[in-house]
């Protein structure tokens, strides 16, 4: 019986429709006459198209052990849906809690059906049109003044406003962005897929995409894409320093010069990059000078006084009261924002009297949603998928093969989205983004086990060579 064929005409196919979908679906229209949300619905097709195929004894598993990841992900969600008889409504917190089970069995499935390689090239390809699609888009989107987002515009002169494509917000976008640039450096430096104009296409493709990048002006984003260039940097240095990867980063650097108003957004996140990292302090001590200084002196107003970063601060402050408050059973999941408007709110803190809204942290507001028990489930679930990543970076450190590459890419762009959820905004909650980040490690960590189903057999084949000749 030919599994592969059988794969193919269903799981395989749908797995594909899923992530053009997910991608190019605008997020303005993600419910079905505003009641029956779309991205839900598709997330959960694929199980029931798994299911059935795999009772009929059509689909193949690959050798991946998940040990006590389920385990602990079941935990979370029984705990999270606990929070339902707090909730302050009930709807969004049946809403929510599904949404979450999606993203773990979605991801479960990813990792565990047997792709061939030709399999996750034809997933890339799906990546790769989606992506050129939503980019073209953004770009349209900013010449025409279509969606665009004008929240903090106001002190970049020459800003026409924030390209949000076809996601949530300006963030979502850039998010989505540093999930995929690195990725596609690799494929493109691999050439995995062999046609001569996609290659030629793959040149032109990172700038594009980092012209975007720009284009959302968002400085979290900016600091994490730079970050995750850091660390490919460090791990594998290969990707980054060769004649094409720096001539292309050059060039995305000098967009940063030619879109208006995007030096003063590079600046105001340089600015923000050295306070983060209290690198004004190290070099305060060598130099005598300020950092800060060197990059505030000609714009003053840019970085003093930065509504954005107070708000913030505002927000995360409120949303770690509010979990102290119910650290058990937090105030429902999914309901963070009807609790604030609600009288329990006003009773249990009379003299809160600024912006009510969501804390820009994903795990704050999981933790005041759901307890801090099923929060710290949650974030050690993520932990345990890092640690697989981790595994295959420590197995392959010695040879820097495929495998080592993609564990290293993909580790990369985890603690990106993960730094991101701890400071930034709430990507976990979002139906679009977190299963994209799903599905893009999912196939990941399978790459890997085909990589190492293939090391396997030519080990096999060298054995029986070395029989043959000793005989």
């Amino acid at each position: 019986m030919n599994l592969t064929k059988k794969i193919k005409s269903y799981t395989i196919f749908y797995i594909k429709i899923l992530i053009v979908l997910l991608i190019l679906i605008p997020k303005k229209y993600g419910a079905i006459f505003n009641t029956i949300p779309i991205r839900l619905v598709l997330l959960a097709i694929l199980p029931i198209i798994f299911s059935i195929e795999y009772k009929r004894k059509r689909i193949e598993l690959n050798d991946f052990k998940f040990k006590y990841l389920p385990i602990i992900y079941v935990a979370f969600i029984v705990l999270a849906s606990i929070s339902l008889f707090v909730t302050k409504n009930l709807e969004v917190s049946i809403y929510t809690l599904l949404k979450f089970i999606m993203f773990g069995i979605d991801f479960g499935i990813i990792c565990r059906i047997k792709f061939e390689k030709k399999d996750i090239i034809d997933f890339i390809k799906c990546f790769l049109i989606s992506i050129l699609i939503a980019s073209l888009y953004s770009i349209l989107q900013y010449i025409k003044y279509i969606d665009l987002n004008y929240n903090g515009t106001e002190k970049y002169f020459g800003i026409r406003g924030r390209v949000i494509s076809t996601f949530f917000n300006p963030i979502y976008y850039g998010i989505f962005i540093n999930l995929v640039f690195i990725f596609i450096l690799y494929i493109r430096q691999q050439k995995l897929i062999d046609n001569k104009i996609v290659n030629i296409l793959l040149m032109l493709f990172p700038i594009l995409l980092y012209f975007t990048l720009i284009l959302t002006f968002t400085r979290s984003t900016l600091l994490v894409f730079w970050g995750i260039i850091f660390l490919i940097l460090i791990s594998n240095y290969k990707i980054i320093i060769n004649r094409i990867t720096i001539i292309t980063l050059m060039l995305c650097i000098s967009l940063h010069f030619i879109v208006p108003g995007a030096i003063y957004v590079a600046q105001s996140t340089a600015y923000y990059g050295i306070e983060m990292l209290h690198i004004d302090d190290v070099y305060h001590l060598i130099t005598g000078e300020d950092a800060l200084k060197l990059i505030s002196n000609d714009n003053k107003e840019i970085f003093e006084d930065d509504s954005s970063v107070e708000h913030r601060k505002d927000f995360a402050d409120i949303g770690i009261k509010i979990a102290k408050k119910k650290p058990l059973t937090g105030v429902g999941f999914g309901s963070y924002i009807d609790y604030m408007f609600s009288h329990d709110f006003d009773t249990a803190f009379p003299k809160y009297d600024k912006i009510k809204d969501y804390p820009h942290a994903g795990f704050i507001m999981l933790a005041a949603e759901t307890g801090y028990i099923a929060t710290s489930l949650f974030i050690i679930c993520l932990i345990l998928i890092a640690s697989i990543l981790i595994r295959f970076i420590y197995k392959h450190f010695k040879q820097r093969d495929k495998i080592y590459t993609i564990a290293c890419i993909s580790f990369s762009i985890f603690i990106g989205l993960f730094i991101t959820t701890i400071v930034a905004e709430n990507p976990i909650y979002d139906t679009q983004l977190f299963p994209l980040f799903l599905i893009i490690i999912g196939l990941s960590i399978n790459y890997i086990f085909i990589l190492l189903s293939e090391n396997k057999k030519v080990k096999k084949k060298n054995k029986k060579k070395n029989k043959v000749s000793k005989k």
